[in-house]
């Protein structure tokens, strides 16, 4: 625009240099200029003067519109600036808030972490008062009780030594209840370890009865081994060993005198299932899924409780990827079973339930 306004510039002033050596020219020769003519150049000067006016205004309209433009250019830059500026304000907001927000989750799940550990603690510590003020502390009475009768006299040494196979069996009774609360405890408070290696259920099951062989003899129970040598299970031996000598200790402890206990084994679909069986007092109807889950409450036939053993089997059982479960009924005797892995395979599928 600029450049052809120049152009018609310069065209004007040759114009008007041309228009001003033409009078020149016909003075030179000695004739007038003609009226005609000079009107001409009046006008021809004064349009080219008109032109240069109006060239001027424009290049002034045009400087201004340029100005206006240059203006909402700079406006629309710093609006541009301002709103990019204040969408990273909102990004860096928006992230500053995502983490305080994911640090505020994570510390509520700690403190509910802390609360669940701080309540299940306190339960720990209700229920090993409890067991402490009963459990252990009328055996221990007895026991003191009787002694103070002997050393009174009121009692003889032929009498004491008579009740002694007693005292042992319950001396025994209480001890396997202080392994159990410890056990329980400790699993409890700081969860056991799990260690999975092949060992063989026969041999596993006559270490249990050897060990129980004092309350079995006391008794005169027929206890039995019926698990085939060649069932092994891949498991952690330590907490299977507990699981059944908890099993067996339960039977012996329901079972009536002169009664029997039997120890059988099968094997499908990757799983063995060992089962305890005894002909003793049986266990309520409607108990038999809560006896694993309330042992300071639920009470067996006739008044008795199975303490913590069944709670610590259930327990275990599901640490080592297997099940427990129970039949039985009221003078009927019961039927325990556990279902464990055989191999590693077979760890990690869910055990089937099978009812005889």
């Amino acid at each position: 625009m600029f450049v052809k306004i120049k152009l018609f510039k310069k065209g004007l002033l040759i114009l008007i240099l041309i228009l001003s050596i033409i009078p020149v020219c016909f003075a030179s020769g000695g004739n007038k200029v003609p009226d005609s003519l000079r009107k001409t150049r009046e006008t021809a000067l004064y349009q080219a003067k008109t032109n240069q006016v109006n060239s001027e205004e424009e290049n002034i309209r045009l400087k201004t519109e340029k100005e206006k433009d240059q203006t909402i250019i700079n406006n629309q830059r710093a609006s541009l600036s301002i709103g990019t500026f204040t969408v990273i304000i909102i990004c860096v907001g928006l992230v500053i808030v995502e983490q305080l927000y994911r640090q505020v989750k994570t510390k509520n799940k700690l403190i509910q972490e802390q609360n669940r550990k701080l309540e299940n603690s306190n339960k720990v510590k209700d229920t090993i008062f409890s067991i402490i003020s009963h459990d252990l502390r009328n055996p221990i009475s007895q026991v003191i009780g009787l002694l103070d009768l002997w050393q009174e006299g009121d009692i003889t040494t032929a009498e004491i030594e008579a009740l002694l196979p007693a005292f042992k069996v319950s001396s025994l009774s209480t001890l396997e209840l202080v392994d159990n609360l410890l056990i329980w405890a400790k699993n409890q408070l700081q969860n056991f370890n799990y260690y999975p290696v092949l060992f063989n259920m026969s041999k596993t099951a006559d270490g249990v009865i050897n060990k129980l062989r004092p309350a079995i003899t006391q008794k005169s129970l027929s206890v039995v081994n019926e698990i085939s040598p060649s069932i092994s299970v891949f498991a952690d031996e330590e907490m299977i060993t507990i699981t059944l000598r908890n099993l067996v200790s339960n039977a012996i402890k329901f079972t009536p005198e002169k009664g029997s206990i039997r120890l059988t084994g099968t094997m499908k679909d990757g799983f063995a299932t060992i089962v305890v069986v005894d002909n003793g007092i049986g266990i309520k109807a409607g108990y038999h899924e809560e006896i694993f889950d309330a042992p300071a409450d639920l009470k067996a036939s006739k008044g008795k409780s199975p303490g913590l053993g069944l709670k610590i089997c259930k327990d275990f059982m599901a640490l080592n990827h297997g099940h427990i479960w129970v039949e039985s009924g009221p003078d009927e005797g019961s039927k325990f079973y556990i279902s464990i892995p055989m191999d590693a395979q077979a760890a990690k599928q869910e055990p089937e339930v099978v009812l005889a």
